[in-house]
C-alpha cells in the first residue's frame, strides 16, 4: 500500500529518477590522441573524481563531425549523449552539412580556448606582424592551414577582410605541424599554428608567432600582439566545449552543467590545460560557451558565403 501511495503522489517517480544513473556517452568526432580526445578524457577523469559519474568516449568520426551529430540525432534526448563540440564542427553546421542547426544545441560548458597564432619563419622576410601586414596589403601571401572551409580558413579570410589585406592563398596541410615545417622551409609565407604543434620549432628559434587570435596577449608570448591590437576585431582561438540537444530536459541540463563545472575545476583537468599550453580561464559556463559558438557560427556563415563554400 505504501508503494501505491507513493505512486499516487505527483512527481514521486521523478524524484526517484536519479540522473545520471548509467554511463554518459561523450561524443568525440576526432581520432585518439588529438586535442578533442584529450579534452574529453580529462573531463571524464574529473567527472569520476568529483561527482562519481560513469562516462566514456563514444567515437564517431567523419564528415567534420556530421557523423557523430547524425548518431546523436538518433538517440533519445535524455542527456546521456554529450557532444564534444569544436570550432571545426561549428563550420560543418554553418555549411548545412550537419543535421543540427546551431540553435539545436545547448551549451554545457566551455572546455578549452586553445590559442592559434599566425606564425612566420624567424629568418624569413616577415619576422614581425607589421612587416607581414604591410606585405599582405600589396600581394596575396601564402598561408598554411589544415582544412579549406575550416576554422583556420575562416580566420584567415576574416583577417584579410578586417585588416584591408589582399585575400591570401590558403594552402591546406595535413596538420598545423606540417604547415609549420613548410613555413620554416620557406615554402609558405606563414601558417596558422598552435603552440603544441610548433613548440620544438619555436624553442629552436626556427619559427615565431607574430599575431595572436585571442582576447588578450598570452602569458607565454607577451610580446606577440593580438589581432585586435593591430586593428582587426578578430578573436578566434580553437574552441572546444560540451553540448547537448536543446530538447534535453532543463533539469538534466542544469545537472550536467554543474557536474562538468566541477570536473573541469579539478587539479587533474587544470594540469591538462597547463601542459597543453591552454589558458586556465578557458573553462567557462554553458551560457558563455553558447555565446562563443553563436559568434563563431555567424563568422563562419559570413566567411564561407563570401568564399563561395556554402
Amino acid at each position: 500500500m505504501a508503494v501505491v501511495a507513493m505512486a499516487a503522489i505527483p512527481g514521486a517517480s521523478l524524484a526517484q529518477d536519479d540522473f545520471p544513473d548509467r554511463t554518459i556517452d561523450i561524443m568525440v568526432h576526432a581520432g585518439a590522441g588529438g586535442g578533442t580526445d584529450l579534452t574529453a578524457n580529462a573531463a571524464i577523469s574529473g567527472l569520476r573524481e568529483t561527482v562519481g559519474w560513469d562516462a566514456a568516449i563514444n567515437r564517431k568520426t567523419g564528415a567534420g563531425g556530421a557523423v557523430s551529430h547524425q548518431y546523436v540525432m538518433q538517440q533519445p534526448c535524455d542527456g546521456y549523449n554529450v557532444i564534444t563540440l569544436t570550432s571545426s564542427q561549428i563550420s560543418t553546421i554553418a555549411q548545412g552539412k550537419s543535421p543540427f542547426g546551431i540553435d539545436d544545441l545547448v551549451g554545457i560548458g566551455r572546455a578549452t580556448v586553445d590559442p592559434i597564432y599566425l606564425m612566420t619563419a624567424a629568418d624569413g622576410p616577415y619576422p614581425t606582424a607589421e612587416e607581414f601586414l604591410a606585405a599582405a596589403k600589396e600581394e596575396p601571401l601564402s598561408i598554411g592551414l589544415v582544412t579549406i572551409g575550416g576554422g583556420d580558413h575562416i580566420t584567415v579570410f576574416l583577417m584579410a577582410e578586417r585588416g584591408d589585406l589582399m585575400q591570401p592563398q590558403a594552402v591546406p596541410s595535413d596538420s598545423g605541424g606540417t604547415a609549420a615545417v613548410s613555413v620554416v622551409a620557406g615554402d609558405l609565407d606563414a601558417g596558422m599554428v598552435g603552440v603544441s604543434e610548433a613548440g620544438a620549432m619555436i624553442d629552436a628559434g626556427d619559427i615565431r608567432p607574430i599575431i595572436a587570435f585571442t582576447e588578450e596577449r598570452q602569458e607565454d608570448f607577451p610580446d606577440v600582439p593580438t589581432a585586435k591590437e593591430l586593428g582587426m576585431d578578430l578573436v578566434r582561438p580553437t574552441l572546444r566545449g560540451f553540448a547537448v540537444r536543446d530538447c534535453t530536459p532543463e533539469d538534466r541540463v542544469a545537472t550536467l552543467r554543474d557536474g562538468f563545472a566541477q570536473a573541469m575545476a579539478t587539479e587533474g583537468y587544470q594540469t591538462y590545460l597547463r601542459n597543453a599550453g591552454i589558458p586556465l580561464d578557458s573553462v567557462a559556463s554553458g551560457e558563455v560557451f553558447e555565446e562563443a559558438i553563436q559568434r563563431e557560427h555567424d563568422e563562419a556563415v559570413e566567411a564561407l558565403t563570401a568564399l563561395g563554400l556554402m
